[in-house]
């Protein structure tokens, strides 16, 4: 696991520890923790098949199946869905809560740690 894709999960988590100090908290700690997430999978992939053209992320998560738990995989495809949507700010929804951003950066950390 690279030092990039820790240090993006940490300044996830420092996010939420500045909600009160930070505009758009919620939504920048979602982005910070999916793209940890799309790196580890990026690097979990080269590690075992090289460097190759960027499929969609669609097709890495299939890949990412051959590489790491079923439960782990799955888990990932749900938590990057959660993730992706929390990203995506519309005005008849509610930004994610602390509380589901820190499951979410939960299940991002459980990735990271999984080889």
């Amino acid at each position: 696991m690279s030092t990039t894709t820790e240090s993006l999960l940490a300044d996830a988590r420092e996010m939420l520890g500045r909600a009160d100090e930070v505009d758009g908290w919620s939504r920048s700690a979602a982005f910070l923790a999916r793209q940890a997430l799309e790196q580890r999978i990026r690097e979990l992939i080269e590690t075992r098949y090289g460097k190759m053209a960027r499929p969609s992320f669609s097709a890495q998560l299939v890949v990412l199946r051959s590489l790491v738990s079923a439960e782990v995989a799955r888990e990932a495809a749900w938590t990057w869905a959660a993730l992706s949507a929390a990203t995506h700010a519309h005005s008849y929804e509610l930004p994610p809560t602390a509380g589901e951003l820190r499951r979410w950066m939960d299940s991002v950390e459980r990735l990271l740690n999984a080889s």
